[in-house]
């Protein structure tokens, strides 16, 4: 007489489970990490706007020391929205740096600067700090 089987024996299941568990395992952290750059991505989203003014300040003056403020730039700084916690302008270099609020991940000392150098009378960008070191933005 033929037996038939029904449903899995407890080696197979533990396999089963075994197997899901190790890629679960590999797959997590990918995807906080996904979630991480996803929140990051509106945080340097706020330095474009910024970034767009200096450059056009620049072309216009030819002087970065005359394009490090808000008020040289004639813009109003973006505030306090969604993950960022604020865009400030640093004197004299007209870097701009942005402080992310703690969320999904990201640390209020996650921050990022992006940072102009002239080079033949022409703006290079380049970011630094916390959001390169973490693989968030591309320097």
């Amino acid at each position: 007489m033929k037996r038939i089987q029904k449903g899995l024996t407890l080696l197979e299941l533990m396999a089963i489970l075994s197997i899901v568990g190790i890629l679960v395992y590999f797959a997590v952290p990918q995807y906080q990490d996904y979630i991480r750059k996803g929140a990051y991505s509106e945080v340097t989203l706020g330095m474009e706007a910024v970034q767009k003014a200096v450059i056009a300040c620049y072309g216009g003056v030819t002087d970065l020391s005359r394009c490090d403020s808000a008020e040289k730039l004639g813009i109003q700084l973006p505030g306090a929205m969604g993950d960022k916690a604020g865009i400030e302008i640093r004197a004299l270099t007209a870097a701009i740096t942005a402080l992310p609020k703690a969320n999904r991940g990201i640390e209020p000392a996650d921050s990022c600067t992006l940072t102009p150098t002239v080079n033949n009378q022409t703006l290079v960008w380049s970011f630094s700090g916390a959001c390169v070191s973490k693989g968030w933005v591309k320097s």
